[in-house]
């Protein structure tokens, strides 16, 4: 009998994840295939004298966390991953994601891309904000690049709130 893990989120699994990893479980039950549902922060999966290295036993692992360092590792002791490392690391950041839409040839809501502030006493360009909403129009929405779940979006429905936001994520990769 075919085995697999499906690997969920250790800490903030909403109801609706536990809900999805519980059905493709009764799924692949439907099909003879035997799945456990695995908290990511149980994975024996490690480095060991230098060596990527765990103790799961599956054929194949369902990826349903955003652990980009956990996938790396298991993809690597040849574990078939379903959602890829790659796909994983690129849905991770949604500026990334956005990049790797717009490569493939779909149509992609007009995108700016924040500047990185790297200290919080430096104060954001008010040019730099009228530019992005005259290139965007009112209302403009502005996504932190790492969060899930609809937090970290916002939304400017003028100039004054647009560069209350840009103040507000100028230390946290975003766009816009």
């Amino acid at each position: 009998m075919m085995k697999g893990i499906i690997i969920v989120n250790p800490f903030l699994v909403p109801k609706e994840s536990v809900h999805f990893a519980e059905r493709l479980k009764e799924e692949f039950l439907g099909l003879g295939v035997e799945v456990q549902i695995v908290k990511d922060s149980f994975l024996r999966t490690m480095l060991k004298d230098g060596k990527i290295c765990t103790d799961l036993k599956c054929d194949f692992a369902v990826y349903l966390d955003k652990d980009k360092y956990q996938s790396a590792l298991l993809a690597r002791t040849g574990v078939r991953l379903f959602n890829s490392h790659d796909a994983i690391r690129a849905c991770d950041d949604k500026a990334i994601t956005y990049i790797a839409l717009s490569m493939s040839n779909l149509n992609v809501p007009k995108t700016v891309f924040g500047a990185l502030c790297y200290r919080n006493d430096l104060a954001v360009d008010k040019e730099w904000a009228d530019r992005i909403g005259q290139e965007l129009g009112y209302p403009v929405i502005i996504k932190e690049s790492f969060g899930s779940m609809g937090k970290g979006v916002y939304k400017a429905d003028t100039p004054s709130d647009l560069l209350a936001v840009m103040k507000h994520v100028k230390l946290k990769p975003h766009l816009f």
